[in-house]
């Protein structure tokens, strides 16, 4: 009995030792590290990348065919946003901004009646606690506009709120 046991687990020990043993493919660990990390972990504890906030926008279905313009991290994870996509619609309006969350984005459109664009020295900033600003230019009169856009939630609702003025 005693050498059947031992016969046992001398063959647990070199199984685990052939297992500790296996060399790695240090390409496929690439391929696999490249891949954004947004699992249930990694969006409680770390600040997201660009790639990765353009990665959790375009997984959605509905933006399939949408057009990312410019992109920010929401380095603070005010509201659990992970950042602020701006991008265009199939229609050619580019006048849209998706707020980034963990694996989804609430979008808002900026221009309802099509005649406003992102202005050319526009960037878009994200100034902490879910507001980001931008440059609109209205199509028919060439006026540039400030715009400031503030995102909220809480369990029942979200909420925007954007402010534009005249640029001087």
């Amino acid at each position: 009995m005693k050498k059947v046991l031992t016969v046992a687990l001398l063959c647990i020990v070199v199984c685990l030792f052939l297992s500790a043993c296996q060399k790695s493919d240090p390409k496929r660990w690439r391929e696999i590290s490249a891949q954004p990390d947004v699992t249930a972990d990694s969006v409680t504890e770390k600040t997201f990348t660009k790639e990765q906030v353009r990665f959790i926008f375009n997984n959605e279905k509905e933006n399939s065919n949408r057009t990312i313009t410019d992109c920010v991290v929401a380095e603070d994870r005010a509201y659990g946003l992970t950042g602020v996509v701006q991008f265009t619609k199939e229609d050619g309006n580019a006048c849209y901004l998706a707020f980034v969350k963990d694996t989804w984005s609430y979008p808002i459109g900026l221009d309802a009646d099509n005649r406003h664009v992102i202005a050319d020295d526009s960037v878009l900033t994200y100034l902490g606690n879910g507001i980001v600003t931008l440059l609109l230019k209205d199509l028919l009169n060439e006026i540039v506009y400030d715009y400031t856009v503030a995102y909220s939630c809480n369990d029942s609702e979200t909420n925007f709120r954007v402010l534009s003025a005249e640029r001087k």
